[in-house]
């Protein structure tokens, strides 16, 4: 019994710390913004509906503005086990373009609670298969070839003078 309690204790705090990662497509320059860079409206497949847009969220959805709502699924909030990475959801949103004005942010909303429950009426796989996880990202997609590459190159910012001598009085 002793050994249960620390081990109960540590998977209980670890389960809140869950870490999704999302490999979002293509090279990120920052010589240029896409300011001036014509918009792309070319139509996008159609987003997710019924039962997947319910389980995995819905996709992605809209036209020159767009945005991509995912939904990952966990075991003890520890291991992902469905719909583990937006990666798609992005190559399908950029195509081989680009996006400018891009928003990342995490939801917790009624359909985030709706599916939490739904898992927990599930008998037996509902204790294990906890929590989702719901990603929304947002942005414009913009013809990449059309924007322009500043002419001026940045200078670096000016050098800082700490007044500690490397090496000295460590």
């Amino acid at each position: 019994m002793r050994r249960v309690v620390p081990l109960v204790a540590a998977v209980s705090l670890g389960a809140g710390c869950t870490t999704v990662t999302s490999k979002i497509p293509g090279v990120l320059d920052l010589r240029s913004d896409g300011a001036d860079a014509p918009v792309n409206s070319a139509a996008l497949p159609p987003a997710r509906s019924g039962f997947d847009g319910f389980a995995y969220g819905e996709g992605v959805k809209g036209g020159a503005d767009v945005v991509i709502e995912d939904r990952s699924h966990f075991v003890l909030n520890l291991m992902p086990i469905a719909n583990e990475s937006s990666t798609d959801e992005w190559r399908t949103a950029i195509g081989d373009q680009a996006l400018r004005n891009v928003a990342i942010t995490e939801q917790y909303t009624v359909m985030t609670w709706a599916v939490g429950f739904v898992k927990g009426l599930i008998p037996v796989v509902g204790g294990f298969i906890t929590g989702t996880w719901d990603f929304r990202a947002r942005g414009t997609r913009i013809l990449a070839s059309g924007s322009s590459v500043r002419d001026e190159s940045i200078p670096p910012p000016p050098a800082t003078d700490t007044g500690i001598t490397p090496g000295v009085g460590y």
